[in-house]
């Protein structure tokens, strides 16, 4: 199983190749990925890079409202990073091809910041926690 949940005998996607760089050569980049990549090439600029999720997530108990960090069991993480990947990925695709190299950067770390937001949200509330 990787970090996306997904079977290791594919394919890697463009998380994973990142995250596991020793198998890039099982890489095959989707047209989202591609964007990322290029950009990555040509400016350096690391914010775009994807992000591994915490192996915790904090928030506040429902019945006392007491801030409670809870680590992450293996299959946790792997839920919340397939979460975040989807999300990522989604929004990704979103982005205008034709947009110039600067707002593509913005769009990028926006869906990486709204996707991280999405995942924890979502961890949340299957861990019975509000937020912070």
């Amino acid at each position: 199983m990787t970090t996306l949940g997904q079977p290791v005998e594919r394919r890697l996607n463009f998380f994973e190749a990142f995250l596991l760089p020793f198998q890039a050569t099982r890489f095959e980049p989707t047209e989202e990925a591609k964007i990322v990549m290029d950009l990555l090439s040509t400016t350096g600029d690391e914010r775009i890079a994807p992000r591994v999720v915490q192996r915790f997530i904090t928030g506040r108990e429902r019945g006392t409202g007491l801030q409670r960090r809870v680590e992450l069991t293996g299959e946790q993480f792997v839920r919340y990073q397939t979460i975040v990947g989807q999300e990522v990925a989604k929004r990704l695709g979103r982005i205008p091809p034709n947009a110039s190299t600067e707002r593509k950067i913005e769009l990028i770390i926006k869906a990486l910041n709204d996707a991280g937001e999405v995942g924890r949200r979502q961890m949340r509330r299957e861990l019975g926690l509000r937020p912070r």
